[in-house]
């Protein structure tokens, strides 16, 4: 395990090198010098522009022959990247999901509705595409930077809640240590916790200010069926709440006046085996708006609960998963690739992480070029001004692809091959009472 300011530039050399023997199984030089040409590109138009990048020794055209023809073993690929985790007491999991957007992908198979915010005014927050679930490692208390573990892509089947749990479980299986996971208001509930149930992991998950939630069922009385659930607990009704087990009154750090109550024993109605904290955290003196609320609903399960002062922090720290998301389809390409196959897709959405690994291993050994129009330096290197400079140190020290071998003018296609059109798939539509259909269809 390392610190930030452990990294050397020989650890980013056996980084790369790791990847490339053990990571790619097929067309290892392509994807290895394609990740390499990410990381020197500053904001490609498109996935093919990544070929004139100085990094990429090929053709054009062997951008997408790695995508489509080549391999890549994900696990081994992970089991490297925690070997050059940051080291923490307790290492903090985001986990988030970001839509794909592809309306007009109409060969592309398994495509849905999901919601995806827009600026343009009338609009509904609908998007049609491909949605994806990330869970990574926050390996910083401040700052923006963020170090994914796994991006898959969430069928039309599942819901985001019931991805990110499997995608969970696989990684706790992997893992040695005990991490703290971290998600917003659509992850704080029952189904959630109940899936991943007494696995080795804490959770803070914010909760939406109308849900509700349950105490202690309190003891059996001899008859009938035990009760599951006790007293009700709606968080918009304040006479539900009773007395709190434990009341805090300070400041934050930027000095606000808070105060943080919490309940014991607290449980959602569909995992009533597994309760946790409530917890409300409050600024009496603050606006009230989004980015400025009052309020802010937390439930917490696990070991060692955070002290009171700390857990509105310790909840702030999944925001770098946000931030990642909008830095892999900015200052990355990728939501411009333009592949109608699901697995090229997987493939290169697998090439954002080891880019992004590499730039966090890289950040304490380059020195930001400043613009002209950055307003000030900062204290630290951050993900995006990395891209800047890292391409002189990666010259310095190479890389472990091999030159191509020019093989003459591909024969193309044969004479008389005239291959069908690919077929059309609609999109997948969601309906919340298509088990209740299927039921009175069966009965």
């Amino acid at each position: 395990m390392f610190t930030q300011a452990s990294y050397s530039v020989e650890d980013l050399l056996a980084f790369r090198k790791g990847i490339y023997t053990a990571g790619l199984t097929a067309r290892a030089d392509a994807l290895f010098e394609l990740s390499d040409a990410l990381l020197t590109t500053p904001r490609p138009g498109s996935v093919v522009a990544l070929s004139l990048a100085p990094a990429f020794r090929r053709q054009w055209s062997s951008v997408f022959d790695a995508l489509s023809d080549g391999r890549m073993d994900r696990d081994a690929i992970r089991r490297h990247q925690l070997a050059f985790a940051p080291s923490d007491a307790r290492p903090g999991w985001g986990v988030d999901h970001t839509l794909w957007s592809r309306p007009e992908a109409r060969t592309s198979p398994d495509r849905g509705f999901y919601h995806h915010p827009t600026r343009v005014w009338g609009q509904k927050p609908i998007g049609i595409g491909h949605a994806y679930t990330t869970v990574g490692i926050v390996p910083e208390e401040e700052g923006s930077g963020f170090l994914p573990l796994d991006q898959r892509r969430i069928s039309t089947e599942q819901t985001p809640v019931e991805a990110a749990a499997i995608q969970i479980k696989d990684l706790l299986e992997e893992g040695s240590y005990r991490p703290l996971v971290e998600g917003d208001s659509e992850y704080g509930c029952g189904r959630f916790v109940n899936a991943l149930g007494d696995a080795a992991w804490d959770v803070l998950l914010r909760r939406r200010p109308n849900r509700v939630l349950y105490g202690e069922p309190g003891s059996y009385d001899g008859r009938g069926r035990p009760r599951k659930h006790g007293a009700r607990f709606a968080l918009s009704e304040d006479e539900t709440w009773g007395e709190p087990d434990a009341l805090w009154e300070g400041q934050d750090a930027a000095g606000t006046r808070m105060l943080v109550r919490l309940w014991e024993q607290g449980h959602f109605k569909e995992a009533a085996d597994f309760p946790g904290t409530v917890i409300l955290i409050e600024w009496p003196d603050a606006k009230g708006t989004r980015r400025d609320p009052r309020r802010l609903w937390l439930f917490w399960r696990g070991q060692d609960r955070p002290e009171f002062s700390q857990s509105a922090p310790l909840y702030g720290r999944r925001f770098p998963v946000e931030h990642f998301s909008r830095f892999e389809k900015q200052t990355f390409p990728w939501n411009k690739a333009r592949m109608p196959d699901l697995e090229p897709c997987q493939r290169w959405t697998d090439l954002m992480g080891i880019a992004s690994w590499q730039l966090w291993i890289a950040r304490p050994l380059v020195q930001d070029i400043r613009l002209p129009w950055d307003r000030k330096p900062r204290k630290r290197v951050t993900p995006g001004q990395v891209p800047r400079v890292i391409g002189g140190l990666l010259a310095g020290i190479g890389t472990p692809a091999r030159v191509p071998k020019p093989r003459g003018k591909s024969p193309g296609r044969r004479p008389g091959d005239n291959p069908d059109p690919r077929p059309r798939c609609p999109v997948v539509k969601k309906r919340k009472n298509r088990g209740k259909k299927e039921a009175k269809d069966t009965a």
